[in-house]
């Protein structure tokens, strides 16, 4: 459960005063860069030649920041003069660390709020400067790339401008906008709409600011509607130019000046509105341009991303978009025209149709990615500030009698005035409405449907229809099909019976002189009887002998003048104004469900028919004089989903002959008749959810009506019949933000509200990272994040005013409005890790929430801003208070419509701060008009055993395990670089964990996250590795030796003075010695505690260790001890109370296994006061005394036999920390009597180390000692191996060394040389590096095992954050940043992603999703299946298919590209629904591209859009995969067979190097083939030159090593020529020259002798080399390396041109085999002709696309790799964007 934010400084009137601020993140004292360590590396970017762009050596970074996010940071952000140097700017140097950055802006903006009175103290100030600077120290959050480009450069460093640069900003002493430094006032916002007005000079003005903006790395965006059209006159007489021209120019400019002074494009957003004279121009400009540059590259021009093609064309550095209205996508859907208007007079120019108008924008999209769109309506429905521009808005209304569905029931809409009620909207669900209001007094029509449904509304109120969406009511036609909603019962519940009575008297009773009368019909005695019933429960004291049946000449009456019962009735119906003006009060509306159908239930019995009339005549009807009553019941059946029909007066005159009452016939005038029929699937409906009383033979009647004829389904619409004008009327209306439609009467209409948006406004943006918020329970936690919210958008305020601006408007607006767009990142990966589908409800109701809480917090510390006295709301907020509170109350009604799968804690915390966000607004007012836009620690439990110089201790004592989270400490730890001072005492708290197990049973236990080091197998070298990460076979260095500092004192409770106890002869040592720590070893072996004293138990062989205990106990105690002799062993103890209590007092009793725990089986361990002596003499006497407790020999080898498994973990690091390693095995215990139980039985790893523990710890007896082999033999060393560099073992064995082949073989066998060979190697050497390898033992991870939830602690060490930990080398904690797998609201692109191996041709890193495993732990595999996993997605690029996954967890995997092994990818419908889940939560737009898959049609991309617009999204942007490489199908001729070109896919399976690790050093490595290998041996045949090529495999791959030419005599020329250059491929093979770039760099060249050639698969051959590397190309590469696609018969005729006819007449067969085999077909016989036939077919047969793919997902050709991080960079609009770093080519 979220906890309820905390009561803020807003609620009290101190929050005048400023801002308090709270740590939560840093800690008082400690600034934010001690809390890493920091470490020197050089920052580069390689290109794919492996050339270096940008390379800055000795930056500072945190040891934990990843080398990608280094590269960027120090590349793109850092400030200076490359050549200058590292150092301080001020000196004219070049930034180098972090520090410096971050610090630049963190305190510049920290300074300016200070300044300004946004703080109440100055110590809130810095404490607001520590949490901003820990945020983005440790990757929680980030600003956009100008405040890192721009802010802090003048405030820190002291630049200024020296080139009259112009910008403007807020001047707070003049409190006006003037020209400005734009270093003092640095550009810190990244998107920037601009307004362009209809003249010359506004439009060169505009180009100025695009270019001023694009040069500090923003982006723009421009409205050109209110530029004249090409059809509208100039006032001289001339045409316009039209938008589209100037549109030209503005991408111009972006392409000359690239984006903040990078090699970036500039982003440029143009829109057009979709009713401007130019839209078709507009809509088709780009897709234009794009054939262009098609055409260019059919004539040889380079078409990749930065080629000639593309940058010779126009419209390559924008995005456009067109503005739909929701008008016009309704005559989308209706086919209709639509107007096109005079952009100066508004006169129609045209009408066009519609639907091929957005066909259109969707063909541009299938071609080029754009236009996209923006809505309108929807825009300004969530617009902030309407009253700031103009409303072009309507007011359609309804009537104050118009009953409105709502959660209570049915209401008059004038009741619910002043409210914010939850209504029924169009889905038929549940929506929280923003306002109820009176519109005035208007033409009102009621509007009739065939059924006689009714509702009285204005004629331009919209319907929604079946057939054409909302279609205002003027326009409604009797074809028009409206849609009829069941309403929601109320919440008050009456008693059936009662309810049931009240519906009879509304039907046949009435009341008339105070007495309530029931009349029926004779045969519904029965029913009389009942009510009579009823009424006597009311009352007895006015009819004593109750009420009873009468009988009346026309039937039977029940009447009572009981006041409780008239009570009851004049509440719910009127029934005393005669019978045409019965009907029910507005108090039935609010009844449930159960009261409400017994209601109608009496009803129907009293004055109900069943009607079974044949030919489809069946029905139920209710007659009635009431008009008004029976539309009252028609709605009450509506909510039970049950369909009736009105039928107006059924009388044929208004007189009739009825009996007088006498027994006479009388004449009568009587009133209109009025029948109400319910028929169809709707009678079934009946007599299941209401029916008649079981009384009554009306309800065997409708029984069997049911039973024999059955009902057609009638659904909930109906058609238009009337529209009738009434006069005018009060009319009201409200607002229903989801689904803008509102139920009233039973039918569907549209609700109102329409607002504008400002142009040349700005917005500064940031971006939190979610995952850091994500629990290790997948949950996540609200009060952090809440805060990192806080702490962001006030930073981001303060920058507003602080900050420069290209124009006098935009700075203008910037202070009166203050947009701002904080974001999130990591979105998918945290769905992913929470097991979650992103395509699923459960996962859009998680973002969904998540992002209603940041826009809530954003808007709650904008109001608390507003609050302070020196501050105050925006300028602009008092105009617009009413329309942005509105939309505040619609952002929290949007909550109720979160997905009921929400996790309840988040939804709860998302109505929390709703409720704070709207309840400070309409205190304070808001700060900002807009706030939002979407563009953890590792730690080990307690008991781990920690090397410092207090001593081998526990972790959880070297702190206080519940005292604050961060806790300064001072001592010393053992690291792998030697003792380090350890600062930091951290409690994480409780957290899921992971058990690391090795074979010989060492165990560490901690947080995913926790890292440990591990011994890279390959390389040797030790790298780190998270605890989710360690595998089975992995390979752990344990240290040896590690006790560090001098022993200390460890001083023990003196005794306690019993006097009333009598052993006053106890004496106890004051401190722990080694003869005490050998008692106590002795007991935790085997003694006991009693209430009389200690006891311990001796095997009866060992006598002289019964002696050596009795002399141990006097010595410390003082006390004779006693013997007894026991069956087998020897008892020997001591009887005294106050020694058992001081015993108890030193911690050395045995633990109670629980608090509940009765009887034996006490836990031993190693007690806190021995361990922190620090004293090797302690610890060796403890384990003396344990060994010979519990203690044996096994195969001459010291062992230990426990049923302890934490007391054996502790002795096994004990051990360890002493230069002992152990082996462990669990064994059943068979001399257990009370149930299976097992041993840990540890033993010394080898008899290598015996000699030295019978010299250092021993056992106390002889027998055991004598027991102990001290042979030291060649074998008793086994299984003790040591891992070192392959470089040190080449230095220090050299060939001819004694020791080489030894050494060897045994890496060749074991990847390590046994520990006895290091050992002589160090002797013969002395080598000192080999002593650092000999310090570890080395260790196999076994098993990783879940932990469960456990109290997890750290240490920080900031010198090399290393300890060690139960022997383990342990990280210590340190955050990371924001290195995320996805970006925004984006799901991964795959699971398997690709970069490019710089300096390694065409090589590429295999990079797998870290989050996979999280995700699949998350899911309840287990480590054995997430492994298997794992490895089926390296080696197939996909999850499908994978073993033990479970069909139904595939979708939490998906990704936004499909496999190209498999076929699972996130429909573009769960892009678009995420947007929609998340868009009401959103202050502005969400900036995403949706990619669609490269199959899809014109029309599915039309449907997208039409889908967005219904779903409520502001904007929409699609791709089309490979669109911007694939040519419509109608370009070429022969297409028109339905051939496609292809898609631009390189041909060849990437070349996967190896899996990525945090940090890989390059160096090369020659790959040797070994003495005996496979080889094939090819003979080859080219223009009658024979030869033969000889290949060398090597045998783990198949892949070739070396080549052998043979040609010619052995020393003609051409031999030493082919054996040079055979040599030479050799190598470069040998050095990892990928075969590819060989075959690609030889094939096709030209040279004698060339011709025809005994292969078919290679009948042509250019030059021998031609023929040697397209045959290895074909063998090995699985692909023919084809120089261009060309006509085979053009080939052979050149051929036999050049050549004259072949000189063989065994002519050739070419065949192409798609998948070629690497089998050479055998020479076939046939002819030219044959020959020529057989290729056509073949070449028919095979689509030019066929090519192998060489990634995981379907990319585009072009797509060029990060400039920064090297990755494969996917398609967004006009711009490639990194999925690895999320960098972009364009926008910022």
């Amino acid at each position: 459960m979220a906890k309820s934010p905390r009561k803020s400084s807003a609620d009290t009137p101190e929050l005048r005063r400023g801002l308090r601020i709270e740590r939560v993140f840093s800690q008082e004292g400690v600034h934010p860069f001690d809390t890493v360590t920091w470490e020197r590396r050089t920052a580069a970017i390689y290109n794919s030649k492996g050339e270096a762009v940008f390379e800055q050596k000795d930056v500072e970074f945190p040891s934990t920041w990843s080398q990608l996010a280094t590269n960027v940071v120090a590349s793109k952000y850092f400030y200076g003069d490359l050549a200058a140097g590292n150092g301080d700017p001020r000196e004219g140097k070049r930034e180098y660390s972090l520090k410096q950055l971050i610090h630049r802006v963190t305190r510049t903006i920290a300074d300016w709020g200070k300044a300004q009175g946004y703080f109440a103290t100055p110590e809130d100030a810095e404490r607001f400067y520590d949490e901003l600077t820990w945020l983005c120290l440790h990757q929680y959050g980030a600003f956009n790339s100008p405040v890192w480009f721009n802010v802090g450069l003048y405030h820190q460093y002291g630049v200024r401008d020296t080139g009259g640069k112009t910008i403007y900003g807020w001047d707070f002493e003049k409190q006006r906008v003037v020209p400005v430094d734009p270093y003092e006032r640095p550009q810190a916002s990244a998107c920037f709409i601009i307004s362009v007005e209809d003249s010359i000079d506004d439009i060169w003005q505009l180009m100025a600011e695009s270019a001023r903006l694009f040069k500090f790395g923003s982006g723009v965006g421009a409205d050109w509607s209110k530029l004249r059209s090409t059809k509208e006159k100039l006032s001289g007489g001339g045409r316009p130019s039209g938008p589209v021209s100037f549109m030209r120019v503005q991408d111009a400019t972006g392409a000359t000046i690239k984006s903040g002074g990078k090699t970036r494009r500039a982003a440029i957003m143009q829109t057009l509105k979709v009713w401007h004279p130019d839209i078709m121009e507009f809509v088709t400009a780009k897709a234009k341009e794009e054939k262009k540059a098609w055409a260019l590259i059919e004539q040889g021009y380079d078409g990749s991303f930065n080629g000639e093609a593309y940058s010779s064309v126009a419209f390559q550095n924008v995005n456009q978009s067109v503005r739909v209205t929701d008008e016009f996508m309704e005559a989308v859907l209706a086919r209709r025209k639509f107007p096109l208007k005079a952009v100066t007079t508004g006169e129609v120019i045209e009408e066009i149709d519609a639907y091929e108008l957005l066909y259109k924008v969707a063909e541009g999209t299938w071609i080029c990615g754009d236009p996209g769109l923006q809505y309108e309506d929807t825009i300004q429905r969530w617009h902030t500030c309407k009253n700031s521009g103009p409303i072009n808005s309507s007011n359609p209304c309804v009537t104050g009698d118009t009953l409105v569905a709502t959660e209570d029931g049915l209401r008059r809409i004038d009741s619910l005035v002043g409210e914010t009620p939850r209504v029924v909207g169009l889905d038929g669900r549940l929506h929280r409405t923003t306002r109820v209001i009176e519109t005035g007094v208007k033409p009102v029509y009621r509007l009739r449907t065939r059924c006689g449904y009714e509702v009285k509304l204005t004629a331009d109120h919209p319907v929604w229809t079946e057939n054409r969406g909302d279609v205002p009511a003027a326009e409604l036609t009797r074809n028009d099909i409206v849609r009829l909603v069941p309403p929601r019962f109320g919440r008050e519940h009456l008693d059936p019976e009662v309810a049931e009575y009240i519906g009879l008297m509304v039907g046949d009773g009435c009341i008339s002189h105070e007495v309530a009368t029931l009349m029926l019909d004779r045969r519904e005695k029965a029913v009389a009887e009942k009510v009579a019933h009823v009424v006597n429960q009311f009352d007895r004291k006015t009819h004593l002998g109750g009420v009873r049946v009468a009988e009346r000449p026309t039937g039977v009456a029940v009447a009572t003048g009981a006041r409780a019962v008239q009570e009851v009735l004049k509440r719910f119906a009127m029934l005393d104004e005669g019978s045409s003006a019965k009907r029910f009060t507005e108090e039935v509306f609010r009844l449930d469900r159960q009261s409400v159908a017994a209601l109608l239930r009496g009803l129907f019995t009293a004055d109900g028919t069943v009607a079974n009339y044949g030919r489809k005549s069946q029905y139920i009807s209710l007659e009635s004089t009431s008009r008004e009553l029976l539309k009252q019941v028609q709605l009450l059946l509506l909510g039970f989903g049950i369909k009736s029909k009105l039928y107006e007066n059924r009388r044929l005159t208004d007189r009739a002959l009825l009996p007088d009452g006498r027994g006479g016939i009388k004449e009568y005038r009587v009133q209109p008749l009025y029948s109400l029929r319910i028929s169809r699937s709707s009678r079934v409906r009946f007599e299941r959810e209401i029916g008649f009383l079981p009384e009554s033979p009306k309800a065997a009647a409708l029984r069997a009506l049911n039973a024999t004829v059955s009902a057609y389904e009638d659904p909930l619409v109906d058609q238009v019949v009337s529209l009738e004008l009434l006069g005018e009327e009060p009319v009201y209306d409200l607002t229903e933000p989801v689904t803008d439609h509102f139920v009233a009467n039973g039918i569907a209409v549209h609700n109102c509200s329409e607002y504008m948006f400002l142009d040349n406004s700005a917005c500064n943006l940031a971006s939190l990272n979610l995952r850091k918020f994500q629990r290790e329970d997948g949950s996540f936690d609200v009060e952090r994040f809440r805060a990192a919210v806080r702490i962001f958008i006030t930073a981001m305020e303060i920058l507003v005013d602080n900050a420069g601006y290209p124009s006098e408007k935009i700075a203008q607006n910037s202070h009166d409005y203050r947009p701002l767009g904080l974001g999130f990142a990591n979105l998918g990966a945290m769905l992913m890790a929470m097991g979650l589908p992103y395509d699923s409800d459960e996962g859009r109701a998680v973002a969904g929430a998540i992002t209603a809480i940041m826009h809530a917090e954003a808007y709650a510390r904008s109001a608390e801003i507003a609050a302070i006295e020196r501050i105050g709301p925006f300028p602009g907020f008092e105009k617009n208070r009413e329309p942005m509170l509105e939309v505040m109350r619609l952002h929290q009604a949007a909550v109720e419509d979160i997905h009921p799968s929400c996790p309840a804690y988040l939804k709860e915390a998302a109505r929390e701060s709703m409720a704070r966000m709207v309840a400070l607004g309409e205190r304070y007012g808001y700060r900002n008009a807009q706030a939002t836009v979407l563009a953890p620690t590792g730690c080990l439990v307690g008991d781990s055993l920690i090397a410092t110089d207090r001593g081998l201790v526990r972790l959880q004592t070297l702190g206080n395990p519940e005292g604050p989270q961060w806790q300064d400490v001072s001592f010393r730890v053992f690291t792998d670089e030697g003792q380090k001072l350890a600062t930091r005492f951290y409690v994480n708290g409780i957290e899921a964990t992971r058990k690391i197990r090795t074979r010989a049973g060492y165990t560490i236990q901690g947080t995913l996250q926790h890292r440990i080091k591990v011994v890279d197998p390959d390389t040797g070298q030790w790298v780190w590795k998270r605890f989710s990460d360690i595998r089975p076979g992995d390979i752990v260095p344990l240290a040896m030796n590690t006790i560090i500092g001098q022993p200390r004192t460890v001083t023990l409770p003196p005794l306690g003075e019993l006097h009333w106890n009598a052993d006053r002869n106890v004496r106890v040592p004051r401190t722990v010695t080694p003869e005490l720590a050998e008692l106590v070893g002795y007991f935790m072996g085997d003694g006991s505690l009693h209430a009389k004293g200690l006891r311990f138990c001796v095997d009866a062989r060992d006598q002289d260790v019964v002696a050596h205990l009795q002399r141990l106990i006097y010595r410390l105690f003082g006390l004779q001890a006693y013997t007894e002799q026991r069956q087998g062993y020897v008892e020997v103890g001591v009887h005294s109370v106050p020694l058992v209590l001081w015993w108890e007092a030193c911690g050395f009793a045995k633990r109670l296994p629980s608090d509940a725990h009765q009887g034996k089986g006490y836990q031993p361990y190693i007690p806190d006061a021995l361990l922190y002596t620090n004293d090797p003499a302690v610890y060796r006497a403890f384990l003396r005394g344990l060994f010979e407790a519990d203690g044996t020999v096994i195969a001459g080898v010291p062992a230990l036999s426990t049923a302890s498994e934490s007391l054996a973990q502790e002795v096994r690091t004990l051990l360890l920390a002493l230069g002992y390693p152990t082996q462990t095995k669990v064994e059943e215990d068979r001399r257990s009597a009370r149930g299976r139980k097992f041993l840990q039985v540890l033993r010394l790893k080898n008899r290598g180390y015996n000699a030295r523990f019978l010299q250092e710890i021993g056992f106390i007896g002889v027998r055991k000692r004598q027991a102990v082999a001290e042979a030291t033999t060649r074998s008793s060393a086994k299984r003790d191996r040591i891992y070192l560099e392959p470089a040190l073992v080449e230095e220090l064995v050299p060939a001819g060394s004694p020791h080489r082949d030894a050494v060897m073989l045994s890496v060749r066998r074991y990847g390590a040389i046994p520990r006895q060979r290091v050992e002589q190697l160090y002797e013969e050497t002395g080598d000192e590096r080999l002593v650092q390898y000999m310090s570890y033992f080395y260790d196999v991870v076994e098993a990783n095992e879940d932990g469960g939830e456990q109290l997890t602690y750290d240490l920080s060490v900031p010198e090399n954050v290393t300890y060690t930990a139960n022997g383990f080398i342990s990280h210590n904690t340190i955050s990371f940043m924001m290195d995320c797998d996805t970006t925004g609201i984006e799901p991964d692109i795959a699971l398997v992603k690709y970069k490019l191996l710089a300096g390694k041709g065409d090589g590429m890193f295999k990079i797998v999703n870290n989050t996979v495993p999280i995700a699949l732990r998350r899911l309840g595999y287990s480590e054995g299946q997430i492994k298997d996993i794992l490895a089926y997605i390296e080696e197939n690029d996909t999850i499908e298919g994978a073993p033990h996954l479970k069909e139904e967890h595939l979708p939490v995997f998906d990704c936004a590209f499909k496999p190209y092994k498999g076929q699972r990818f996130i429909h573009y419908m769960g892009h678009i629904k995420m947007m929609a889940a998340c868009q009401p939560f959103i202050s502005g737009a969400i900036s995403k591209t949706v990619n669609m898959p490269e199959h899809v049609t014109v029309e599915e991309i039309m449907d997208a859009y039409i889908q967005g617009w219904k779903l409520g999204l502001k904007a929409l942007a699609i791709y089309r995969e490979n669109s911007k490489r694939s040519q419509p199908l109608s370009t070429r001729k022969e297409d028109k067979k339905g051939e496609t070109s292809g898609d631009g896919m390189a041909t060849g399976e990437p070349k996967v190097i190896e899996k990525v690790v945090e940090k890989i050093v390059y160096k090369p490595v020659r790959k040797r083939l070994p003495d005996e290998r496979p080889s094939i041996t090819h003979k080859f045949s080219v223009a009658g030159h024979e030869g033969y090529l000889h290949i060398g495999l090597y045998p783990d791959t198949g892949m070739p090593g070396e080549i052998f030419i043979t040609m010619a005599k052995q020393g003609s020329t051409i031999s030493g020529l082919m054996d040079a250059f055979a040599t030479a491929i050799s190598i470069a093979l040998q050095y990892g020259v990928p075969l590819e770039d060989l075959c690609n760099k030889f094939s096709h060249m030209r040279f004698e002798p060339a011709g025809f050639t005994n292969n078919p698969q290679i009948p042509i051959a250019k030059s021998i080399m031609d023929y040697i590397f397209r045959y290895l190309s074909l063998k090995f590469l699985g692909r023919p390396q084809e120089e261009k696609q060309e006509n085979p018969r053009d080939g052979v005729a050149a051929e036999v041109k050049r050549s004259g006819p072949a000189r063989d007449e065994r002519q050739l067969e070419l065949t192409f085999d798609p998948q070629p085999t690497g089998q050479v077909t055998p020479l076939v016989g046939q002819t030219i002709e044959t020959f020529l036939q057989t290729q056509q077919k073949s070449a028919a047969a095979v689509p030019e696309a066929a090519a192998v793919p060489t990634v995981s997902f379907q990319n585009q050709e072009d797509a060029p790799a990060c400039s920064n991080c090297g990755s494969i960079t996917v398609r967004s609009g006009a711009c490639y964007v990194c999925p690895n770093c999320g960098s972009s080519s364009g926008c910022g």
